[in-house]
C-alpha cells in the first residue's frame, strides 16, 4: 500500500501526518499552506478535515447529515455545516459574521452559520479554491469524529477538548499503531505551531485515508451527490 495523508486545520497553517501503511511508521509534518500539501504529495491519497463540496441553495449537505446519524448522540453536535460558497468571503478575522450570516440566509432560504464556520471559512475557502475534479481523485473529506468511530467501532464518550478525550482516542490509536508513546503527546517536529488534538486528528484522517487507498473505506452517503462545481459531496470512514 503506498503512503498516504491525514490532514487538519491549525491555527498556523495544516498539521499533516504521512503514514506508510506497510510499516506503520507516522511522520508528522507542518505545511502554511493547502497548495503546499497538494505540491508535496502529488501522487498521495489524502484525507483532509475540511468540508469538500459546498451547498449553493437551501437544504444543506447529505453528508453532514449522514454523519451526524453515524455519530449519534453527542458527538454529532461536533459535525456543523459549513457556509455556502458564496458566504466564505465574509468569514474570519477579515470578516463580519453578522454580513456573514445575511448572505448565508439569503443563499440557504434563512440558515445563518455557527461562529465555529465562520473562524474555519478560510480555511474551507482555501481548500474549496484549489479542488478540482482531477484533484478530488486523490483528495477525500474525512471527519475524526467519524474516523475515531470507525476505528474503536462505535463514537468516543468524552469530548477531545477535555484531557479524557484526548486519552481515549489516543488509546484507540495505539491499537492501531502501538509504536505511539503510552500517553499523547505532540511530537517535536511540530514545534508549537500545531495543537495536540491537531495531531490526534490528523492520525485518525491518515487511518481513513489508508483505507480508502485499500478501497476499504466507506462513504456518506453511499452514492456521491455533486455540488454545482461538480465535488463531490462525501465522508469518508
Amino acid at each position: 500500500m503506498p503512503k498516504v495523508l491525514g490532514v487538519d486545520g491549525c491555527p498556523h497553517g495544516w498539521c499533516a501526518v504521512q503514514l506508510d501503511a506497510r510499516k506503520l511508521t507516522l511522520t508528522p509534518v507542518h505545511y502554511d499552506t493547502f497548495e503546499a500539501i497538494l505540491d508535496a504529495h502529488p501522487n498521495t491519497v489524502i484525507a483532509i478535515d475540511v468540508p469538500i463540496g459546498l451547498m449553493d441553495g437551501p437544504g444543506g449537505r447529505e453528508c453532514d447529515r449522514a454523519a451526524r446519524a453515524y455519530l449519534r448522540w453527542p458527538r454529532r453536535t461536533s459535525v456543523f455545516s459549513p457556509p455556502a460558497r458564496k458566504t466564505l468571503k465574509w468569514c474570519g478575522h477579515d470578516g463580519d459574521y453578522k454580513e456573514a450570516c445575511r448572505v448565508n440566509r439569503e443563499v440557504t432560504g434563512g440558515k445563518a452559520i455557527s461562529q465555529q464556520s465562520f473562524w474555519i471559512g478560510p480555511k474551507i475557502r482555501e481548500v474549496d479554491e484549489a479542488m478540482t475534479r482531477a484533484i478530488e481523485r486523490r483528495v477525500y473529506e474525512a471527519h475524526p469524529e467519524v474516523c475515531f468511530a470507525a476505528i474503536a467501532g462505535h463514537p468516543m464518550s468524552n469530548r477531545k477538548s477535555r484531557r479524557l478525550g484526548r486519552e481515549e482516542r489516543w488509546r484507540h490509536l495505539r491499537k492501531k499503531f502501538p509504536q505511539l508513546p503510552p500517553e499523547p503527546a505532540r511530537p517535536a517536529e511540530l514545534g508549537r505551531r500545531c495543537d495536540l488534538v491537531d495531531y490526534i486528528d490528523a492520525i485518525a484522517c491518515a487511518w481513513t485515508a489508508a483505507r480508502i487507498a485499500a478501497d476499504e473505506a466507506v462513504p456518506m452517503p453511499e452514492k456521491a451527490l455533486r455540488d454545482r462545481c461538480g465535488l463531490r459531496m462525501t465522508i469518508w470512514r
